[in-house]
């Protein structure tokens, strides 16, 4: 038994399928196994995440606001980038020169298309630095501190009042590295604190419910007969809390299943 959690952490587990017996729908995995696991119910193929690697724009710059990003073009002028991008590439390693401190813009146009019946859509960041703020349109979605850890941002609700144009909807990334107090590490570290989506930027299509943590307990992992305990969280929003069970499949080093438990 576990409980519908409705909260998104860092770490999402985010593709692939273990089958939820009382709620009847398929879950998600961690992006590490998304690519090992099975078909999920409601598409012809695994829906593994999309890696969004073109069609972004950086500018170099404070602004004002996302407004400025779409309805400024004689102050902010874009220029096409590719993912990962980091604006401190030359730089930050430069011994000559003070690398740059302060915000970078990205933006790019989605056309989201979630095969799940009211499933959810959402941004997978790897890596961004250091203070990341996502905006669909002028909407504020999300803020996430810290230039070292991955993090996801839920666009399901912002997506169903959007007004797409004919490139999509517009998504809005600033990643801003300038001097602050709220953050960790703080401006005494020895290394250069690293602007803009390092890492890469995936969008992931998961079900109305679907795993968000994964944990699993070895036990007498050297005797005849080792037991091993799984730990589920469930990401639901908008679910009330509530009881189910879980099928697991145990599977040899072959692939065949062994034992299946509920």
């Amino acid at each position: 038994m576990f409980k519908l959690s409705g909260g998104l952490t860092r770490r999402q587990l985010l593709a692939g399928g273990a089958k939820i017996v009382g709620a009847a729908a398929m879950t998600q995995v961690s992006p590490s196994l998304a690519r090992a696991m099975s078909k999920p119910v409601g598409a012809d193929e695994p829906l593994t995440p999309m890696r969004l690697s073109e069609g972004w724009e950086f500018f170099k710059g404070p602004l004002g606001g996302p407004w400025e990003v779409w309805h400024s073009q004689e102050l902010a002028v874009f220029s096409k980038v590719g993912m990962p991008h980091c604006f401190n590439a030359m730089d930050g390693c430069d011994p000559e020169v003070s690398y740059y401190r302060g915000q970078g813009w990205y933006r790019t146009w989605l056309q989201p298309k979630n095969a799940y019946a009211n499933g959810r859509t959402l941004l997978h960041f790897w890596g961004s630095g250091q203070v990341t703020t996502v905006w669909l349109g002028e909407e504020k979605l999300a803020e996430h501190k810290g230039g070292y850890d991955e993090f996801v941002v839920d666009l399901t609700d912002a997506l169903a009042k959007a007004k797409p144009d004919k490139r999509g909807v517009p998504i809005a990334v600033l990643c801003d590295n300038s001097r602050r107090m709220d953050t960790i590490p703080s401006d005494f570290s020895d290394f250069s604190l690293y602007g803009g989506l390092y890492r890469h930027v995936e969008l992931v299509y998961v079900p109305a419910m679907a795993i968000e943590a994964l944990h699993i307990t070895v036990t007498g992992a050297d005797t005849a007969r080792p037991k091993a305990q799984v730990s589920l969280r469930v990401y639901a929003p908008g679910h009330a809390p509530a009881q189910a069970s879980a099928l697991v499949r145990i599977a040899d080093p072959n692939g065949k299943d062994r034992k299946s438990v509920v």
